[in-house]
């Protein structure tokens, strides 16, 4: 009987994760503006975190997510610049997007941290997950 209970609320939230994905995606997708070109048909693209690496005491190097933090996507082949979004509370973002090469960068206010763009490969019908890892900026030397 446990057991039933156990799996029952197991389902419940795997349905629970299953349906947030899909609105996070729905979101994301619409938010692509005029890049049909580029939108996902198919429901293939990219969903990733932004999350700052380094932060804190030793004993507290667990990234922490980055809310509220631009992302921006372009198409490897031609460099072009397709959509951006915010990532969520939880430094969450998602598009929706053609098979292809993709280069996804985060965008910070200047010297606030050093970031590495991703290049992502979206395969047909598959969301390819990805992490934008931000280091805290050096601290200045002091005169």
């Amino acid at each position: 009987m446990i057991a039933l209970l156990t799996t029952a609320r197991s389902r419940r939230r795997s349905l629970l994760a299953a349906c947030l994905l899909l609105v996070v995606y729905a979101v994301a997708t619409a938010a692509c503006g005029d890049s049909d070109r580029y939108a996902s048909v198919d429901g293939s693209g990219v969903a990733g975190r932004v999350v700052m690496v380094g932060k804190g005491t030793s004993a507290d190097r667990s990234p922490s997510p980055l809310p509220g933090v631009r992302v921006q996507i372009a198409d490897m082949k031609t460099a072009e610049y397709i959509t951006e979004v915010k990532t969520d509370a939880e430094g969450r973002f998602a598009f929706g997007l053609a098979p292809g090469r993709y280069t996804i960068k985060a965008i910070l206010p200047a010297r606030q941290a050093l970031v590495t763009p991703v290049i992502a490969t979206v395969r047909r019908g598959k969301v390819t997950p990805v992490t934008i890892r931000v280091e805290p900026p050096l601290p200045s030397a002091s005169p």
